[in-house]
């Protein structure tokens, strides 16, 4: 059976196919984790400030992903409009 890429529950992953996840379906699962801030269906939410994680766009190197771009749309660092994006004065190793 073949999975179609552009459906959400695969990421836009092929499980058929190699590379398993493509860029859009990284940044899908992106989108998800950034907005699953409701802490156990309590209704808080909590800002996530950064994100430092294997970055697929990097080859799997930990890296800070600066931003998210919305669905449909390419990486931008410019965007001024993005899905997500750091806070740049708590992103870091060190925050000011």
């Amino acid at each position: 059976m073949k999975v179609k890429s552009e459906t959400p529950d695969t990421f836009f992953c092929d499980p058929t196919k190699a590379p398993l996840v493509t860029p859009e379906g990284w940044y899908e699962m992106l989108r998800w984790y950034v907005g699953s801030r409701d802490q156990g269906g309590s209704g808080k939410q909590w800002d996530l400030l950064w994100l430092y994680v294997p970055d697929y766009t990097q080859k799997g190197i930990m890296s800070t992903i600066e931003m998210i771009p919305k669905f449909g749309k390419q990486y931008d660092i410019n965007d001024a409009d993005p899905f997500w994006r750091q806070n740049d004065s708590c992103a870091g190793f060190k925050v000011n």
